[in-house]
């Protein structure tokens, strides 16, 4: 898959090949328990 910056990670230092490394359906969850318990 290509990105538009070439996949250069974000603020957080993750970066879409670190996604997909881990699993999209994980981070998903991971990012959604941060916003549920404000910890992002």
């Amino acid at each position: 898959m290509r990105w538009q910056h070439g996949g250069a990670p974000g603020v957080d230092g993750v970066t879409f090949e670190d996604i997909e490394g881990a699993g999209a359906e994980q981070w998903l969850a991971a990012v959604q328990e941060a916003l549920r318990t404000q910890t992002a």
